[in-house]
């Protein structure tokens, strides 16, 4: 196995004891990690993202062929970033298709978060007929309002405290029709009726159909939260920018059901890296097209 940590350095960090990780960055680029829509939780500032995730935080950036994390949370980070798993191989096994071939050699930077499953479903239910930057807004409105903290550097809210929070807050927030999507799934988290690590032991079609039982959870949200929180890569959601990849490749017209179904089955267990290769490739060509 390739070894993507070159490496770790005690250091302080924001006046506590902290690591600074030093990462090869062919594979592991923080743009292209944090900038395909799997996670919204990061602001931008220069050269540098602070990224946040439950409740740790991190400052991520890449310079000169290497991507270096610093952080009091050393060992999250490293399951978050999936840092001991090797992409070359990914890459390497969908670089000959033809559909997803050179889009993995294009973003072969990314790597599948391991987020935290109450934060990604409820980041996933804001996402939906949404645009990234407005997302980014409303989550850290209710962040600075339920999460716990100093500064401004607000931890994501827990279940208790999002079910018990008045649907006018997530509306003040920007959430609009999914507020009360946010309490009533947030209720059925606290409440036990949803049990996110529970729905870790679940095979996949199984979490899939159970994530849908939820409100505001369609099939699409459903599939980002079982890759991204409890990384299901035989998933491929499909939105819009996936559904017009699918199009133009001339398939017959199909349902987003079955352009996901057409994908894993094309794909497999590399469906959900595929999938991320694809829409970052794309989405990134036609912002440049448009600029």
């Amino acid at each position: 196995m390739k070894n993507i940590i070159l490496e770790q350095t005690p250091i302080s960090h924001r006046g506590a004891d902290g690591m600074r990780i030093v990462c090869d960055a062919e594979y592991f680029d923080a743009y292209d990690t944090l900038e395909c829509g799997q996670t919204f939780r990061f602001e931008k500032v220069g050269d540098v993202y602070e990224v946040f995730s439950g409740r740790y935080s991190c400052t991520l950036s890449t310079t000169h062929g290497v991507t270096c994390i610093e952080t009091c949370a050393a060992e999250y980070f490293k399951r978050y970033f999936d840092l001991e798993r090797d992409y070359s191989e990914i890459v390497d096994a969908l670089s000959g298709d033809c559909i997803a071939g050179h889009a993995a050699q294009m973003a072969k930077g990314i790597r599948i978060l391991n987020q935290d499953a109450f934060e990604t479903l409820m980041s996933f239910i804001i996402s939906a007929n949404n645009n990234i930057d407005r997302i980014k807004r409303i989550i850290a409105a209710i962040c600075r309002e339920l999460g716990e903290g100093e500064d401004g550097r607000r931890a994501f809210p827990t279940p208790v405290a999002m079910a018990g929070s008045d649907v006018r807050l997530y509306e003040r927030a920007g959430a609009g029709y999914r507020a009360a999507y946010l309490k009533e799934t947030a209720a059925a988290v606290a409440g036990g009726a949803f049990d996110v690590n529970e729905a870790a032991q679940l095979d996949t079609p199984d979490l899939i159909q159970r994530l849908c039982r939820l409100k505001g959870v369609g099939e699409k949200v459903a599939h980002c939260v079982a890759l991204f929180a409890y990384h299901r890569t035989d998933t491929f959601p499909v939105d819009t920018w996936m559904a017009k990849q699918y199009d133009r490749l001339g398939y017959p017209p199909a349902t987003r059901h079955h352009m996901s179904k057409f994908f894993t089955q094309r794909y497999g267990e590399l469906s959900g890296y595929a999938q991320q290769y694809l829409f970052h490739a794309i989405r990134n060509k036609e912002k440049a097209q448009m600029a």
